[in-house]
């Protein structure tokens, strides 16, 4: 009987034993568990942060781009920003090259070649865009006639009579003036203005001494040069365009481009119409 006994306690010794054991083993199991999933949450943690702070990125990126957007959709928002350019020009390294406002004219009426690209607009500023814009602008005369309606008109007529003095002081006025008189009196030279655009092409890196310059001084007429004598002052005395030369392969350059895009006749009659209404 004795020996049953202990052979019964033997057998429930090693049973509890076993049950022990698989007790380690069982929560071993489960602390390996809750270390892969500690860690788990960790990386997720991680992974979440990350694509909060690419959420927020792109939220700013759209929020940007639907700015530029309805920028680019107003043409009054435009023009004004534009003219902003112009009235408020980045300082030059050479003081004495912003003795008058031609720089900031010219600048901000020249358009960028059709190549201007921007690779991310989340940090493209309305100047930058308004460029981009410029650049892809369909300048056929049926778009410039429909872009140029009598509302976006009126607004440049009335924001240049607030403007006036700007308008005469700027250089703008004696622009606009021998734009109009160099087409009246050199429209039917196409074949002049043709060779301009394609000395223009190969030359237009440099306005110093070139043949595309030289050029264009050939064309100028004896009336052309009256009116810019006669009108290049402004109120302080002082010349608004100093250098002659330039300032005729403008004028000039203008025409050719115009030509060239098959836009000559519609730009003419706004000009015309524009100087009118200012005048």
């Amino acid at each position: 009987m004795m020996k049953k006994i202990l052979f019964i306690t033997f057998i429930f010794m090693i049973s509890c034993q076993k049950k022990v054991d698989d007790k380690k083993i069982f929560q071993n199991k489960i602390n390996e568990l809750q270390a892969l999933l500690d860690t788990q949450k960790d990386s997720m943690s991680i992974i979440n942060s990350e694509l909060t702070s690419e959420l927020d990125i792109l939220k700013t990126k759209l929020e940007n781009f639907e700015q530029l957007i309805e920028f680019s959709l107003n043409k009054k928002s435009i023009f004004e920003h534009i003219m902003y350019q112009i009235e408020n020009p980045s300082p030059y390294d050479d003081e004495s090259v912003q003795r008058n406002f031609h720089n900031s004219v010219d600048e901000g009426f020249s358009f960028p070649r059709k190549n201007y690209e921007i690779a991310d607009f989340s940090s493209v500023d309305k100047d930058s865009y308004s460029k981009y814009i410029l650049s892809r602008f369909d300048r056929s005369s049926k778009n410039i006639e429909l872009f140029f309606n009598s509302k976006i008109k009126n607004l440049i007529f009335s924001y240049f009579k607030n403007k006036h003095l700007f308008y005469k002081n700027s250089g703008l006025k004696l622009y606009v003036k021998c734009l109009i008189l160099s087409y009246e009196e050199s429209s039917n030279n196409q074949d002049g203005f043709n060779e301009l655009y394609k000395l223009s092409q190969k030359n237009d890196s440099s306005l110093d001494g070139g043949k595309h310059v030289n050029f264009a001084n050939t064309m100028v007429t004896d009336k052309l040069k009256e009116l810019f004598v006669k009108e290049n002052i402004n109120t302080s005395n002082k010349e608004i365009y100093y250098e002659w030369e330039r300032f005729v392969f403008h004028v000039y350059s203008f025409w050719a481009r115009r030509i060239n895009e098959n836009n000559e006749q519609i730009v003419y009659q706004l000009l015309k119409e524009f100087n009118e209404k200012i005048e």
